[in-house]
Parts: C-alpha cells; sequence; structure tokens
C-alpha cells in the first residue's frame, strides 16, 4: 500500500496475525484505505469472506 495503483493482490497477509490485528487491518487498511480499488485476496480465513463481492475457491489445482 505504499503506492496509489488501482489493482492490488494481497496473498493471505492476515495469516500471521492474531485475531484482534488482522479485524483492524482488514476494516483499516484493505477495506478503509483501499476502498475502491480492485483487491484480489487469496486466503484461508473464511470469516473475510463477507466483505467479498465475488468468491472463488479452489479445490485439488482448479477454481470452482
Amino acid at each position: 500500500m505504499y503506492c496509489d495503483n488501482d489493482i492490488y493482490i494481497l496473498d493471505d497477509p492476515i495469516s500471521a496475525l492474531d485475531a484482534h490485528v488482522g479485524k483492524n487491518i482488514m476494516n483499516n487498511c484493505i477495506m478503509g484505505y483501499l476502498k475502491g480499488k480492485i483487491i484480489i485476496l487469496a486466503t484461508h480465513a473464511l470469516q473475510y469472506a463477507a466483505f467479498a463481492d465475488k468468491i472463488y475457491y479452489m479445490k485439488n489445482g482448479e477454481i470452482n
């Protein structure tokens, strides 16, 4: 988030954080600072699925 891009690809940025910090990052940074941007978020944290406009999941290496 150091530059003002139109598209951000995030590979599980919340995985190493505790629940409180992860929620804070999601609310303030990803949903706040990056609001209006295109964000592709790869994650195992299903609690953040509610924030998504579209959800794709992979099973056995294929997108379903």
